[in-house]
C-alpha cells in the first residue's frame, strides 16, 4: 500500500513538537516527511519527520519539495 509523502529539495523551516515546548529547526535538502493532517486555516500540515512530529507549512512543500509515494509497512500476519 502506497502512502503519499514529500522529498524536500531546499531546506524548510518547521516548528518542531518535540516534549512539553515547540522550537524552529532548518529541515535539511533529502529528508522525507509523511503528512498527518490536512492543512489548518493557518496553511500549516502536521508531518512525521524522522523521530518527530513537525509543523510545515503547505506552501513550503509546493515550493521546496517534491511528492512522492512510500510504501507502507503491513500490520497484517501470515
Amino acid at each position: 500500500m502506497s502512502k503519499a509523502a514529500y522529498r524536500i529539495k531546499s531546506s524548510i523551516t518547521a516548528v518542531v513538537l518535540r516534549g512539553p515546548g515547540e522550537r524552529f529547526q532548518s529541515l535539511s535538502g533529502g529528508a522525507i516527511l509523511i503528512p498527518v493532517t490536512e492543512p489548518n486555516a493557518a496553511g500549516l500540515i502536521e508531518a512525521k519527520y524522522e523521530d518527530s512530529r513537525v509543523l510545515v507549512f503547505k506552501r513550503d512543500l509546493n515550493d521546496a519539495c517534491e511528492r512522492i509515494e512510500i510504501e507502507a509497512a503491513s500490520s497484517s500476519t501470515s
